[in-house]
């Protein structure tokens, strides 16, 4: 929450008693709690088989070996050289330790999709075009985690000197072997599923009364690719996939995920409060409870929800909607209640609240290296003496490179101190804080941005936990003024006052800390210069989403002129920033999030027409982008080209998405909530 303290006195997070306690910062692909396999329900059995490559006779000329059995160890062990006698010692030390942890513990897991040789000679190596590609391999069900390691060190001891004088594309060769040899295709360790509650022979209500032929055609096929997303992990099947164990008062048949698409094969942070508001809009609101539930899992097990269901991901969270999905999903009612009473579903809330005031507390830990810090405005922002507050940034403690972008990290820490011939303790240093710096960025769903970067272009010059970021705050206090509300309902009136006293501390500080007279809007917080971010970002606008924190109807139009003239507003929706440098999250891109925060935040200015025309603008702007890109390609992306009309976005570490699940659930919402805003875009196509 965002504490106001004197100046001169210690100051306090000020976390509330009973449920919350400060959850352990997170580190890469840490985490408590085993990754084994949970059961679950309807999830079809494994299809996974052993397999041999086609390019192991070549392989085995390449490194002049008379036979090599699928056990490389069993190889070493029947060699009759001193030099293998050694290796046959190590390997069997090194077995007989690998036998004291279990064979696919969370701990052996991180040493091979996390850490290690294996992962850095595959990577850097440029085995696969997508670094994500092998850390979301399976193991074979002939192979467990714990003797990967020693298999690949028994690898290397086959292939011996030469490995370094190889040419890249024979060590890649010999890589793809080894890897054969253990791993099956990413993507088998999940498998394809209907949800439940989806049905496709008759329309769902909310899209059946489309009034718009050719829009209600729309939403139903997009409500089609609920059974294309849909996602359970394959039983015994062992890969990266982050379990979490079943929590009691949350009871389940079957957790569904709704993945976004594309190369995420896995459920994802804040994509999922889009891919549940959509979900809602499908009436299939079993599935939308169990995307959130899977979430709250998490959070029971780890402390925090991990940017996405992967164990490399437990290095950082993502912008904290779990409470407004709670929200969402409350307000629905209980699945099973078919009376369309519209009653909040309060024994959920129950159940869920001591799990968000969990994940608060790990926000809200303050320390030297933790999300959140104290900032000290200065005596002109707010007319009086100067105020301590406690806000939230993004961070990590990882110390290394992202596992599922390895070579993109690794490459940027090499380029930034390429000049220095030595490596040096200070260098480490600065390598680790730059690979914590890419990680936060990640954490904050914009990777990448110049929002991050000293210089506003070079990755080298990553520097995210300098930031304090507006729309990070924005999100905070919708966490605060969701748990008064809903301790409230409960009728926890001590606990519903003291985050409705955090929420309004914190309103005091995003306008103290963040507003810029000079642009008339809010701007991110740099800590070591005390002073306003340059970047003119949409989530400058972020505070839009939650009018309590525009002080006056004055103010409010200020902004919205602002937003007009800013430079963001453009014919195929607001980009991202006005920056263009190639990073996914700078211009000319458009996401999906950041269009309806806008959006529903203007909306809810009701007492300004200003307000309720650009939502509208921008609305019917949007949803017109969508749909010539939609009759174009047939797909859903990602994100867009807010400079085409029907322009697909481009940059980044990956090709451009499609899928996909934050765009089909903003798109959803529009056709089905607000068509009384959308009238004619249908025909102007």
């Amino acid at each position: 929450m965002a504490i106001e303290t004197p100046v001169s006195s210690a100051s306090s997070t000020g976390v509330p008693r009973g449920a919350l306690r400060a959850a352990p910062s997170s580190s890469n692909c840490s985490g408590r709690g085993s990754s084994r396999p949970q059961p679950r329900d309807l999830i079809p059995p494994s299809t996974a088989s052993p397999r041999r490559h086609p390019l192991l006779l070549l392989a085995l000329v390449l490194i002049g070996l008379m036979t090599l059995s699928s056990s490389v160890a069993l190889a070493i062990a029947r060699a009759p050289s001193s030099s293998h006698h050694h290796l046959r010692t190590a390997a069997a030390a090194a077995a007989v330790a690998a036998a004291q942890v279990p064979p696919n513990s969370l701990q052996a897991l991180r040493d091979v999709y996390c850490r290690g040789p294996l992962l850095h000679d595959v990577q850097v190596n440029h085995v696969f075009a997508d670094s994500k590609h092998f850390v979301d391999m399976p193991l074979k069900n002939t192979s467990s985690a714990a003797a990967i390691p020693q298999a690949y060190s028994s690898f290397l001891a086959q292939v011996g000197p030469r490995w370094m004088l190889m040419e890249q594309k024979e060590r890649v060769l010999l890589l793809k072997v080894f890897l054969d040899q253990h791993f099956d295709a990413p993507g088998s360790d999940m498998a394809a599923v209907v949800p439940l509650d989806y049905q496709e022979s008759a329309l769902p209500a909310a899209i059946d009364a489309i009034a718009s032929p050719a829009f209600r055609e729309w939403a139903f096929q997009l409500h089609k690719l609920w059974k294309v997303l849909g996602r359970v992990p394959q039983e015994h099947v062992v890969s990266s996939f982050l379990h979490a164990p079943r929590v009691a008062a949350l009871p389940r048949t079957q957790n569904v995920l709704v993945v976004p698409g594309g190369r995420f094969r896995e459920s994802y942070y804040w994509d999922s409060y889009w891919i549940v508001e959509g979900l809602l809009v499908s009436g299939m609101r079993h599935t939308a409870r169990g995307v959130v539930n899977n979430l709250l899992e998490y959070v029971a097990e780890y402390g925090f929800v991990p940017n996405g269901g992967r164990i490399y991901y437990l290095s950082r969270s993502q912008p904290p909607l779990l409470a407004d999905m709670v929200r969402v999903v409350a307000e629905a009612g209980h699945p099973d209640d078919a009376s369309g009473s519209g009653a909040v579903d309060v024994e959920y809330l129950r159940a869920v609240v001591p799990l968000l005031e969990k994940e608060y507390a790990f926000w809200m830990q303050l320390g030297p290296s933790t999300h959140a810090v104290e900032v000290e405005t200065t005596p002109h922002s707010l007319g009086a003496a100067p105020k301590r507050f406690v806000l939230n940034r993004y961070v990590a403690n990882a110390d290394e490179p992202r596992p599922e972008s390895y070579r993109e990290d690794f490459h940027d820490a090499t380029l930034a101190f390429k000049d220095l011939s030595q490596p040096s303790e200070a260098v480490d240093a600065a390598k680790a804080q730059l690979y914590n710096d890419i990680i936060a960025a990640a954490e904050s769903g914009w990777d990448f941005s110049s929002r991050w970067l000293k210089d506003g272009k070079s990755m080298a010059t990553s520097d995210t936990s300098n930031v304090v970021p507006v729309d990070l705050n924005v999100m905070m206090h919708r966490v605060e003024r969701n748990l008064a509300h809903f301790h409230a309902l409960l009728g926890n009136a001590a606990a519903a006052a003291l985050f409705t006293s955090a929420a309004a501390t914190r309103a005091e500080a995003i306008q103290a800390v963040f507003w810029s007279p000079k642009s008339q809007s809010w701007r991110d917080y740099l800590l070591d210069s005390q002073s306003h971010s340059p970047v003119v970002a949409v989530s400058n606008y972020a505070p839009l989403w939650s009018s309590e924190l525009l002080p006056d109807a004055e103010t409010a139009e200020n902004v919205i002129e602002s937003l007009r003239s800013s430079g963001l507003v453009q014919v195929g929706g607001i980009q991202t920033t006005t920056e263009v440098t190639g990073q996914q999250w700078d211009g000319p891109n458009a996401w999906p999030p950041m269009q309806d925060m806008v959006i529903e935040g203007l909306l809810g200015l009701t007492h300004s027409r200003q307000a309720q025309a650009l939502a509208r603008d921008l609305m019917r702007t949007w949803v017109r982008s969508g749909y010539v890109a939609w009759q174009k390609t047939g797909l859903m992306f990602e994100k867009y080209n807010a400079t085409v009309l029907g322009g697909i976005g481009l940059g980044g570490e990956y090709i451009p998405q499609f899928g996909f699940g934050w765009t089909n659930g903003v798109i959803l919402k529009y056709l089905a909530k607000y068509e009384n805003l959308l009238d004619g875009v249908d025909r102007d196509v």
